[in-house]
């Protein structure tokens, strides 16, 4: 399967190839990773979640397991900024989540809707930089997951009233090598409340690392 992008990517490829592969979600289209390996620039085709859902059917396994059963029975939305190709969207969907989904790339935001269509779930999928939205309003928020490169702290911005409002889960990966507000932001986060762990291990900012990681405030 092809699919047109809206500019060429910097390997200068105009389209891209997707192929579906089972997944413990069932089936579920990706983009045909192994036809753009070795090309340099960013290219759309070049793409870790697709590879590792191709090769083993599921990605980030550990917190993806845990949000999985942090939602299970919980009602109100799920909040996914960075939502890529709708791995964890259509996991929140299936769950019986409301899901509002953020992705700034168009092809990736075109997958996310037939992935979605794939497992006959409604997805509120925006096409947006999280740096251009408005703060969002205090909607009924059971998770807010966040995998944008860097920009946590606007999705925080935009979710600041949910946060103080209703202290819903987080899940956000912390990228230190992209930006040094890090530490302040997870102990920021801490005396609001929350605990902060990485696979069950507590955490604070001092004691982060300078690794990307995913981190869970509950």
């Amino acid at each position: 399967m092809r699919r047109q992008t809206a500019n060429e990517c910097q390997a200068g490829h105009k389209v891209h190839d997707t192929k579906v592969v089972d997944t413990v979600l069932g089936p579920f289209t990706i983009w045909d990773w192994e036809k753009y390996a070795g090309f340099e620039g960013y290219c759309t085709g070049q793409d870790d979640v697709s590879m590792t859902l191709d090769l083993y059917g599921i990605w980030e396994a550990p917190d993806w397991q845990r949000a999985q059963r942090y939602v299970e029975g919980r009602e109100g939305w799920a909040l996914d900024f960075g939502s890529h190709i709708g791995w964890y969207a259509v996991m929140f969907a299936r769950a019986g989540l409301d899901v509002l989904a953020v992705d700034a790339d168009p092809v990736n935001c075109e997958l996310l809707e037939i992935n979605a269509g794939r497992h006959r779930v409604k997805i509120d999928v925006h096409e947006v930089w999280v740096a251009d939205m408005m703060p969002l309003g205090l909607i009924d928020t059971v998770l807010i997951k966040s995998d944008v490169e860097g920009a946590e702290d606007d999705v925080l911005e935009v979710c600041r009233y949910i946060i103080a409002g209703l202290h819903p889960a987080l899940l956000l990966e912390c990228s230190p090598e992209f930006d040094t507000y890090y530490p302040q932001m997870i102990d920021d986060l801490i005396g609001l409340g929350y605990r902060a762990d990485v696979e069950g291990v507590e955490i604070t900012g001092a004691t982060l690392g300078d690794t990307q990681k995913n981190v869970w405030f509950e």
